[in-house]
């Protein structure tokens, strides 16, 4: 029993043994780890690892592979250094984010929560001595902007020696300063307007040069919020839209210039949002509380001003900024996100589609602005949405040249022709209107096919198929007006059926072009139908015309070759003999149906007698050629 006993004790203190050595090995690894890290990351612990633990096992050493030594010798060539041992790689957490190596210490983590314990106290001491009355709302303000500056000063000094506080403890102090602006203005009214609101514009100037001084986005992003913010917080004193506009104006000047430089995209995302929500703030606070119903002249001219250099900072400068940016990469860096190690060479291959979002976003937004300051009719918009529409075509002509950024050029004349599109809608109407967009629709056709552009090709279909349905619905829906085929409506439906037809001819892929002279052929029968009809014996002068464009499209297959129009020509005919049994023989007086029925009956015995050698196949050369 007692042997039982003493054995199952030495196996108990076996495991604890085997226990122990398994503990002993992950602290080697750990300090194998913090070795690689650096000797100020494993300071504290190297004291520790030193001494072993009284009555343990002596600690199997991790085993390192070590480069093999060179062989000696005149041939001897030199080794790829061993790949390093795990003990020695960075996660794939670590890898992808990049993070700090400072951050995988301990020191990283008592400097935080030993920040975060001191900013607790002086929160809590100073609720404690607001409780006791200690503090009244002057106190209050002042001891607000001397923390404000105590944090701004330590945050500064830590910015070269722990930077992630660094812009922690900045970034609380510029709030600090904006919080005890807003409250000496707004909640204790200590200061007046004109100081509160130079108090802002300077504490926004402060950030601004520090970020630039520091490349600290963060820092950036806080005086961008807290600028932009300023109207709101400040709106109890707004005597002037426009100098307000101004002000928002000068933090966005700030923003847009960083962001030039640097290439931070959070700031130009929030520069946009920002700006268009200040405007819109000042643009409804001047008509709720500005005791009138419309804007004054200067508000105006204020507000306009505005809208007009957020079009530019938004839009043209972003633009300029990519253009600098392929030409010299290494100069005009674009800031990378930091989620993997191939970031930069996604963003070698296409141009940043923030630009994009902002090329199609902010002429809309602004002409939005534009309408609702002026109170403008359709005329006067749309003559702005047409040099609006111009300058988007003059910045495709600066950027289609390179080849870098043409995807970025194809945005533009997207958009340019969007607006052009947009300002004919306002500035005609009627047959005018319906006459430009089928006019533009055949010269976008012409302009792709003259810079073999397949992007504007596919624009100038979806225009010619929003056509083709307005055009189905004038055919259908409208009634026939004036002399029959000399009228204004007519004539505008006639046009767009010939150039829908002769685009045809510039279609690289002939199965479009036979779709398109189809189309285009189908509308013309209808086209027919409803103008001819209406007048005397219409249906007889329905079917002769039928009758005559099918056999001329008959003669052109014939004479040029193209079986498709040879096709479609028998079907039309057929279609016409349908129509003369139907419809013609009980609806056309007796002279006219027997004109018809012997015509067309002469009609297809020439064309089975006198056109059978016309009939035969092209030869090979003739058909190479269509």
């Amino acid at each position: 029993m007692d042997d039982r006993e003493d054995y199952s004790f030495d196996r108990r203190m076996d495991h604890v043994e085997e226990s122990m050595d398994v503990i002993l090995q992950a602290l080697d690894l750990i300090l194998v780890k913090l070795d690689a890290l650096g000797p100020a990351a494993a300071g504290p612990l190297e004291k520790d690892a030193g001494q072993k633990p009284r009555g343990s096992k002596p600690a199997r050493e991790p085993t390192i592979a070590m480069p093999a030594p060179a062989p000696s010798g005149p041939t001897a060539t030199p080794e790829k250094p061993p790949r390093p041992t795990p003990a020695f790689e960075r996660s794939r957490f670590d890898r992808e984010l990049h993070l700090p190596q400072s951050v995988l210490t301990s020191k990283f983590w008592f400097n935080v929560i030993g920040i975060l314990l001191v900013l607790l106290g002086v929160i809590f001491l100073y609720k404690y001595s607001v409780d006791q009355g200690w503090i009244d709302s002057r106190m209050k303000v002042v001891s607000g902007a001397v923390l404000g500056t105590l944090l701004l000063a330590v945050g500064v000094f830590l910015h070269g020696r722990q930077r992630l506080f660094g812009q922690m403890l900045a970034g609380a102090g510029i709030a600090t300063f904006y919080i005890s602006g807003y409250a000496a203005f707004q909640v204790y009214g200590l200061i007046g307007y004109p100081v509160a609101g130079a108090w802002m514009g300077a504490v926004t100037l402060t950030a601004y040069l520090l970020a630039a001084h520091q490349d600290d986005q963060a820092l950036t992003i806080v005086a961008l919020i807290g600028g932009l913010s300023t109207p709101e917080m400040l709106s109890a004193g707004i005597t002037s839209g426009t100098a307000m506009a101004v002000f928002v104006c000068g933090v966005l000047t700030g923003s847009a210039a960083i962001y030039f430089v640097k290439g931070w995209r959070p700031v130009l995302w929030l520069s946009a949002a920002g700006g268009w929500l200040s405007l819109l703030f000042i643009y409804i606070h001047e008509l709720l509380f500005g005791h009138h119903i419309a804007l004054t002249d200067n508000d105006r001219i204020g507000m306009q001003a505005g809208v007009i250099f957020a079009g530019t900072a938004f839009w043209l400068l972003p633009l300029i900024r990519e253009k600098l940016a392929a030409r010299n990469p290494h100069r005009w860096p674009r800031s990378t996100a930091a989620t993997s190690g191939n970031t930069e060479d996604s963003f070698a291959k296409v141009v940043n589609l923030q630009v994009h979002a902002l090329s199609v976003t902010t002429p809309f937004i602004a002409l939005l602005f534009t309408r609702a300051v002026w109170q403008m009719g359709n005329q006067q918009w749309g003559w702005v949405t047409l040099a609006a529409s111009a300058l988007f075509g003059l910045a495709f002509l600066a950027l289609r040249m390179d080849d870098a950024l043409k995807p970025l050029a194809y945005t533009q004349i997207m958009v340019g022709i969007a607006l052009f599109t947009m300002a004919i809608g306002l500035l005609l109407n009627g047959d005018a209107r319906f006459t430009a967009l089928g006019a533009e629709a055949a010269g976008l056709h012409l302009v792709s096919w003259k810079l073999r552009d397949r992007l504007l090709q596919w624009a100038a279909h979806g225009l010619f198929l929003f056509m083709t349905i307005w055009l189905s619905e004038r055919l259908l829906a409208e009634a026939a007006r004036g002399t029959a085929m000399i009228n204004s409506a007519a004539l505008a439906n006639l046009l767009l059926i010939v150039l829908m037809a002769a685009v045809s001819f510039l279609m690289a892929e002939k199965s479009i072009g036979y779709l398109y002279q189809l189309t285009a052929y189908v509308l013309l029968q209808t086209l027919f139908l409803k103008e001819l009809t209406p007048v005397v014996n219409g249906q007889a002068c329905v079917t002769v015309a039928w009758g005559a464009s099918a056999v001329a499209l008959l003669a052109a297959g014939i004479l040029l070759h193209e079986r498709h129009w040879r096709q479609v020509a028998l079907v039309a005919l057929f279609v016409v003999v349908a129509k003369l049994l139907l419809v013609d023989l009980g609806a056309v007086k007796a002279i006219w149906r027997v004109l018809l029925f012997i015509g067309f009956g002469i009609l297809f015995l020439a064309l089975s007698y006198f056109f059978q050698s016309l009939w035969k196949p092209a030869p090979a050369s003739a058909a190479s050629r269509t």
